[in-house]
């Protein structure tokens, strides 16, 4: 057999049916929803994620299946007028399944309102009684752009064939249902059955990654290249296609990328994606929207707007408005904070920020020349990070303290003891978020209930079993405590010998570290 040579990786295209990989539980809830429909129940979904998740390649995925039942009618919400982009290829396409002609629409034509639900009830009756077939399912793409007049006669007219006993099933699929209420009882989200799909697990992404290769190249991918590939791409289906085409690429389709190879070729790798990619996303951007950028990519995963107010006195909220709705920014799980839409954009927007010999704002980020391994080395770099008012047990404790933890090594841990104050819950939620190899790295435990302690939370850092450093509540300078609501301040030797008491009889509320 002649060996397959053109790169099989397209990723700005749909994923090929028969090269599609993992969605198992979403596939899963898409039969449901089909059988519900066919058992006089109809069920409405809507698929919801990001742009390059995997939206379109799913309904072309699904697509074969439902066509079991019934026509698919598949479209994309791409016109003004969107009622009869809607309605007019559907009606075409239900009269040929149906064996019908134009005449039995009369005025649906013009899209008369109750005309058009007669039409689709004509035409259900046509579709089941005389052709014997269970569903009709309307397909519909890139939902955000859809006016809020079109989802308000969708809903109404659908709703109601549902009641009259047709079977037609609306699969949607989009960023977010375009509503502006927030609201579970808002009509259009009680239509719908949501659906979200994020990135694709380990092992999904290695079967994404391998499969194109299985049918006739000369070039293979090892697991263990997979699962690195995977990781890179943060499971996203976009950036491990990209990724994949750039390597089969550098590879000449010939063969086998492990591990080593991987590593090796990675920073060629970040070149090409940058050309291919983010190059071009950020050199249309306003100077300031660049600069944002920038700086944001020197902060945490996540950030909040005042750490930038320093540096960027004016329009900061206009260029975050603005990258927000170009897609470079997402707004973070915690209010008020936002993060770089993708972990590759943030490395190359590192990479431009060092050229320009950028520096955070607020804080000082631990040098990544060497690893620290050394009680007064560690010593000195907390003291330089605690000078700069790095607040370490704030919502941004993933994005500001990761940094040093990960810099300083694996010897060292921490242990906090907290009070039950506004910042307890975000603190652990935050917590909760890190990876597992960090997380195992810091213990939190609540104050004894009987404690009457003045300061909201007091940490201690310590490398093996030796303590390194205390420091509580603000980090407001080295060897201080700020205690709750005043300016009193008192050396922390003060306190330094209850820690050890205090840690004994706290309440452990977050994993130990052992």
């Amino acid at each position: 057999m002649r060996k397959a040579s053109a790169n099989p990786y397209v990723p700005n295209l749909p994923v090929n049916p028969r090269l599609f990989a993992g969605r198992r539980p979403a596939l899963e809830e898409l039969r449901r929803s089909i059988q519900a429909t066919r058992e006089g129940h109809p069920t409405h979904v809507f698929i919801e994620g990001e742009w390059g998740i995997g939206k379109t390649s799913l309904l072309q995925r699904i697509k074969p299946e439902f066509q079991a039942s019934g026509p698919v009618v598949k479209d994309d919400v791409a016109s003004e007028n969107q009622s009869a982009e809607f309605f007019v290829p559907v009606f075409r396409e239900l009269l040929g399944a149906a064996d019908l002609g134009p005449e039995i629409l009369g005025a649906a034509q013009a899209l008369d309102r109750r005309a058009v639900r007669q039409s689709l009830m004509t035409l259900w009756r046509r579709l089941s009684e005389d052709k014997g077939l269970q569903t009709v399912v309307l397909m519909l793409d890139n939902l955000e752009r859809a006016r809020p007049e079109f989802l308000a006669d969708v809903r109404d007219h659908f709703q109601q064939l549902g009641a009259d006993g047709a079977r037609y099933m609306l699969v949607f699929a989009g960023k977010a249902l375009p509503v502006s209420s927030r609201s579970a009882s808002d009509p259009l989200r009680r239509l719908f059955k949501r659906l979200p799909i994020g990135p694709l697990q380990e092992d999904e992404s290695v079967e994404a990654i391998r499969k194109p290769l299985e049918i006739g190249y000369d070039l293979s991918v090892s697991e263990e290249a997979a699962r690195l590939i995977h990781e890179r791409a943060g499971g996203h289906p976009f950036f491990l296609t990209l990724i994949c085409r750039e390597l089969f690429d550098l590879a000449g389709g010939r063969g086998v990328i492990d591990r080593n190879w991987l590593t090796r070729s990675w920073s060629e790798v970040e070149e090409r994606l940058a050309a291919a990619k983010f190059t071009d996303e950020f050199k249309n951007l306003s100077d300031g929207e660049k600069d944002t950028l920038l700086r944001a990519s020197l902060l945490g995963d996540e950030f909040e707007p005042k750490e930038l107010r320093s540096v960027i006195r004016t329009s900061l909220d206009t260029y975050l408005r603005r990258l927000v709705q170009d897609g470079l920014l997402h707004r973070g799980p915690s209010h008020g904070t936002y993060g770089i839409y993708h972990p590759l954009f943030r490395a190359f927007l590192r990479t431009r920020a060092r050229e320009r010999r950028m520096k955070p704002s607020l804080h000082l980020r631990v040098s990544e020349a060497h690893p620290v391994r050394g009680r007064e080395e560690i010593t000195e770099l907390i003291r330089r990070i605690a000078i700069k008012r790095l607040d370490i047990l704030d919502q941004h404790f993933r994005g500001r303290a990761v940094s040093y933890l990960e810099d300083l090594g694996p010897a060292v841990r921490v242990r906090i003891l907290m009070g039950h104050d506004p910042a307890w819950s975000k603190t652990l939620r935050s917590l909760g978020e890190l990876e597992m190899k960090l997380r195992n790295r810091i213990e939190v435990r609540a104050w004894p209930e009987a404690q009457d302690n003045p300061v909201p939370w007091h940490l201690r850092v310590l490398l093996g079993d030796r303590e390194v450093w205390e420091i509580s509540h603000s980090l407001d300078g080295v060897g201080k405590k700020l205690t709750t609501g005043t300016d009193q301040t008192t050396r922390r030797e003060e306190y330094q010998h209850d820690f050890d008491r205090w840690w004994e009889r706290s309440r452990r509320v977050f994993p130990s570290t052992g």
